[in-house]
């Protein structure tokens, strides 16, 4: 897909207006919607994750979604690049350590790849020329609920955010 497929298809995903920014090495679609804020990438499909499935490449965009704008559309394109140039695989369970803290002002440090809670379960795709993308959703971390994280896994994680109501939207927290 291109840069315009990619982001009429994008736009559909998410409410409100779209505007696209180039953001370090990646486009970045920016969605503002009752104050909620989401940025997701346009082209980090492009970027070879060396996953397949039902005979097709899997290629990913990624997406968060934040209660400010502020450092949300970094964020994202700093989780891209830091995918991008380390072996780490773009899929669910993974985490890219210190992708938030190259952002100024945010608190959360770290990226956790989680399957897409927006869609109840269903994770859009798309697929095209031998390609299946889809979307991938970025959870934002801490040091203390990645270690968290890393000491008693992902169910405890999101079992002890929802308990203790942590504002997971909330990248100065």
């Amino acid at each position: 897909m291109n840069l315009q497929e990619v982001a009429v298809w994008v736009d559909g995903l998410f409410p409100g207006e779209v505007t696209i920014d180039l953001v370090g090495d990646f486009h970045v679609a920016n969605f503002h919607d009752d104050g909620q804020f989401i940025a997701s990438t346009l082209d980090f499909q492009h970027v070879e994750t060396g996953l397949e499935a039902e005979d097709h490449d899997i290629r990913v965009e990624l997406f968060a979604v934040a209660s400010s704008e502020k450092g949300l559309k970094e964020l994202v394109s700093a989780t891209a690049a830091m995918l991008r140039d380390t072996d780490i695989i773009p899929q669910p369970g993974e985490v890219v350590p210190g992708a938030g803290a190259l952002v100024p002002g945010l608190s959360v440090a770290h990226s956790l790849l989680v399957v897409p809670f927006p869609w109840g379960g269903d994770v859009p795709h798309f697929k095209d020329a031998g390609i299946m993308t889809l979307m991938l959703q970025i959870l934002p971390l801490t040091d203390a609920e990645l270690e968290y994280l890393q000491t008693y896994g992902l169910a405890e994680l999101q079992r002890a955010l929802v308990e203790q109501q942590i504002d997971v939207f909330n990248l100065q927290r």
